[in-house]
């Protein structure tokens, strides 16, 4: 053994400083075979490792929590399920003194709290506070935010101003409140700020005897305060002496704030900054704080919502501690139900005190049931009461008694929805579970950043089978923690809710059209006068704005989160639960009455729904699960688009032959099914000779020849039309909403002929041509291209775009018999907009990128619905190829984009 130490033997883990723990295959001479996960490596010369103190027992180097973490690594191993293991290093906190500047009452406070230093980037924060500039902090999760934008906030509030924050749900404000009053509470009173805690569950009357003469700090909602802003127009004094006291405006969970939710916000943010001006302040020296996830456009976001150009200063170095780390990933899974109970059941049974995020109600439902199951049959019945399941529609006490126990150890385990992802501070948590990849790199890190706040922490990452993104992150794991995270995006001058909001504002305060222009821009002016010549805005004294009396409360027009009337809740007529939502044009097209529809369950496995009954007024769907089936669906209707107006710039990408040009249009957009057409799909052994009696029929599988022709058979998919129904009154729905149209001029359609030859080329040899490949023969080229490429572009769009949906967004090819050009048009799948025609063309050439990725990771030959089929399609999935959207990504991703 020449003197080899006694734990250094094969099969043996031991710690290795470059690799973290690793388990020995065996040693031949000097040279160390090991694992590491699916992964065989060398080390040279262990000796000198061993010397050097770069190899270790594992006992040696790590604590006692970090080898409960390696023992569940070794029992996944043993079941053949891990794919990766590493430590990530200790980040040390990077403490600094409390400033000598800071309010000696504010550093006694702080002391009382416990805290003595500041993290680095809470003194580059109280710095940048200092300096008069607008702050962006984007540090991790649990990094101490809250202390970092309060310090600013509190002595804003002795200097006998008052501020607000904005939080984006109503339950994140109730729980910072609590958090903010334990640090307000410690000030002597004569200074103390009064905490406003405006929220939709008090009486608006109530609610305007909050506001005082005391410098406060108002917690509100951006729904809520959409609805505050009316007490201006009442000559609600103190609500006024408020507003005009304002000095900073803090945005917690910036990251949220996307879509229409985030052109809502910004709309509102211009409405407060001219109520804020009106009421006698000074609003250039008004500073804005954003508290945001790492986002990879920051600061356009900030400039968006604050309507201001000024350089934010962008706080990303957190200087907070974060323990020691383990990264778990394991193989894609089957059933990551029960992959993921097994494993929180082995944590709590280590007492761990861990958290899983999943991401529906349902799934956190059936997930927190099977974990307590899986304890009970381990004997463990002690344990069952110690897992909690945790989503955002809970009532407040609720939540509160959850996250109380979960903080004193009475719970050990929380199954929760991604309402927990960030916002409150959960110290306690040692573990993370990540069941299926969440969506988005962002989601990703900001779940798993609430590992290892204190001691030693552990996170698991459950990808499934079923989706081309968790089998690819599982066999790159370390991407997770290093790709850019995604954008937020989106369109603050949409006319339609630029309408709403500039009606409020006349509502409110009664500006000048001058003053509409400078907060609202040109846009918003031309929309003010369009609103006067409808009679919608009339003038009043001193040339002011006012709403017109007949239109009512107009602020409950404007819906902060987007129009529910626009959505389609599908609810399961067995259960009474709702399992899906979606726009109702994308409804119309996939729950129709009789239409069968395919949903998935907890593992992505498919479940089958027939609708019986759509009612669009209501928003509801009602499916009736039933069973697996041979039978689908097909709508038949038609899509009309008119075009009202050219809005924006112009995009267009030379090809090596001609250009693709992107062109910015509202449109209205009037759609009906008058029908639809039943099929049945059936795996038969068949002739594939199309001159033969026995093409496409059902022949006996233990022949290998046709009986008639002597053809090979060949089992294939054979679609028969069962039924073909005609409903006695079409279903119709219209909407302006925002689009992308697409033209292709004469010489990029040659160029698109050209790349459809190259792969017709090979399969015109073949003996027998499946039906994908049949279509490439069947449909024009150019269709083929920009129908092949506008699926693969839309199913993209998620990884670009945090909290995008494919969804959000549809295309369809248009003939226009007076455009020389074929056209297309991408179009939002909402009354007035979703923003995804605008991220699309803002971020055209990083969704070219990332659907490259998706389509090359994808598995499937000719496409499929993680790649480039999508079921609601309006041209029912025809002319579509993965190969052809492959080739002109590839061929895309070269080319220049430029604005016209």
């Amino acid at each position: 053994m020449n003197n080899r130490p006694e734990w250094l033997q094969p099969s043996r883990c031991i710690y290795s400083k470059q690799y973290g723990t690793i388990q020995i295959n065996t040693i031949i001479g000097e040279n160390l075979h090991f694992r590491k996960g699916n992964i065989s490596q060398v080390i040279f010369n262990w000796r000198e490792e061993i010397e050097q103190g770069n190899l270790t027992p594992v006992q040696n180097a790590l604590s006692p929590r970090s080898l409960i973490y390696q023992q569940i690594a070794s029992e996944l191993e043993g079941r053949n399920k891990l794919a990766h293991c590493d430590i990530i290093p200790e980040q040390p906190a990077n403490y600094q003194p409390i400033p000598e500047n800071v309010h000696p009452a504010v550093s006694k406070a702080l002391t009382q709290l416990g805290i003595n230093q500041l993290y680095s980037h809470q003194i580059q924060a109280w710095s940048a506070y200092n300096q008069s500039s607008d702050i962006i902090l984007e540090t991790p999760t649990s990094s101490g935010k809250s202390i970092s934008f309060l310090l600013p906030v509190i002595h804003e509030c002795l200097k006998g101003n008052s501020c607000i924050i904005f939080f984006n749900l109503k339950a994140l404000a109730f729980d910072q409140e609590e958090k903010i009053k334990e640090f307000i509470n410690l000030l002597p009173e004569p200074i103390r700020p009064a905490i406003l805690n405006i929220n939709g569950d008090t009486p608006s009357q109530e609610r305007k005897k909050l506001y005082t003469h005391k410098p406060s700090i108002i917690c509100v909602t951006p729904d809520v305060w959409n609805h505050e802003l009316t007490n201006y127009q009442f000559d609600n004094y103190n609500f006024i002496e408020t507003l005009r006291k304002i000095s900073i405006i803090t945005v917690d969970e910036a990251h949220y704030y996307g879509g229409i939710f985030g052109s809502n916000f910004a709309l509102l943010n211009r409405r407060t900054q001219l109520l804020i001006k009106l009421a006698g302040s000074d609003i250039s020296k008004l500073q804005y704080i954003f508290a945001s996830a790492t986002i990879s456009n920051s600061q356009e976001i900030a400039q968006k919502i604050s309507n201001r150009k000024s350089n934010f200063t962008v706080i990303s170095q957190s200087g907070a501690r974060k323990a020691e780390t383990t990264f778990i990933s394991l193989k894609p899974q089957n059933s990551t139900l029960y992959a993921t109970a097994e494993i929180a059941a082995s944590l709590v049974s280590k007492d761990v005190v861990g958290i899983c995020f999943c991401d529906s109600r349902e799934m956190v439902k059936t997930l927190t049931q099977t974990i307590r199951k899986i304890l009970t049959e381990n004997g463990l019945f002690n344990l069952q009461n110690s897992i909690s399941a945790f989503y955002a529609n809970l009532k407040n006490n609720q939540r509160r008694k959850i996250i109380a126990d979960i903080k004193s150890g009475e719970i050990k385990f929380i199954v929760s929805t991604s309402a927990l992802e960030a916002g409150l501070d959960l110290g306690c948590i040692d573990a993370v579970l990540i069941c299926k990849y969440p969506g988005s790199i962002l989601s990703f890190r900001q779940r798993a950043g609430r590992a290892g706040r204190k001691e030693e922490g552990l996170v698991v990452f459950i990808p499934s089978k079923q989706s081309i993104l968790d089998s690819y992150y599982s066999k790159n794991p370390e991407r997770l923690l290093t790709d850019p995270p995604e954008v937020i995006n989106f369109n603050p001058n949409f006319e339609n809710l630029l309408a709403c909001h500039i009606l409020a504002c006349c509502k409110e305060s009664r500006p000048t059209i001058n003053q509409i222009s400078k907060h609202f821009g040109q846009t918003g002016l031309a929309i003010a006068n369009q609103l006067l010549q409808e009679n919608k805005l009339v003038y009043s004294f001193n040339s002011k704005l006012a709403c017109a009396r007949n239109l009512g409360y107009v602020h409950g027009d404007i819906k902060i989160r987007g129009s529910k009337s626009n959505n389609i809740n599908y609810i399961n007529t067995s259960t009474g639960e709702e399992f899906e939502q979606s726009a109702v044009n994308t409804a119309l097209r996939e729950v129709y009455p009789n239409a069968i529809y395919t949903a998935q369950d907890f593992d992505g496995n498919p479940v089958w729904y027939k609708s019986s009954e759509l009612k669009i007024q209501e928003g509801q769907a009602f499916l009736k699960p039933i069973g697996q089936t041979n039978l689908f669906t097909r709508p038949q209707g038609l899509i009309k688009f008119e075009e009202v107006k050219t809005t924006g710039e112009a995009k267009s990408i030379k090809l090596p032959m001609g250009v693709i040009k992107l062109t910015h249009k509202i449109c209205n957009i009037s759609e009906s099914v008058s029908g639809y057409r039943l099929y049945n799909r059936e795996s038969k052994w068949t002739c594939p000779n199309q001159d033969c009696r026995n093409h496409n029929q059902s022949l006996a599988s233990k022949l290998q020849n046709c009986s008639i022709c002597n053809s090979e058979l060949t089992d294939k998919d054979i679609i028969q039309l069962v039924e073909e129904v005609l409903y006695k009154e079409a279903l119709t729905i219209s909407c302006s909403t925002s689009c992308l149209q697409i033209e292709i001029d004469r010489q990029a359609r040659n160029f698109f002929k050209s790349k459809v030859e190259q792969i017709r080329l090979p399969i015109k040899n073949q003996k027998y041509i499946p039906k994908e490949e049949r279509e490439l023969f069947e449909y024009k080229e150019t269709d083929i291209c920009i129908h092949s490429l506008a699926h693969q572009l839309m199913l993209a769009l998620p990884l670009v775009e945090h909290g995008a949906s494919s969804k959000d967004i549809d295309f369809m090819l248009y003939e226009e018999p007076t455009q020389p050009n074929l056209v297309g048009y991408f179009f939002d799948t909402v009354e007035g907009g979703t923003g995804m025609c605008n991220t699309l063309f803002q971020y055209l050439e990083k969704a070219v990128s990332r659907a490259k990725l998706l389509v090359e990771n994808c598995p499937c030959k000719h496409g499929c619905s993680n790649c480039t089929v999508i079921y609601r399609c309006p041209d029912d999935n025809t002319a579509i190829s993965k190969q052809v959207g492959l080739l002109i990504l590839q061929n895309l991703i070269q080319q220049e984009v430029q604005i016209v």
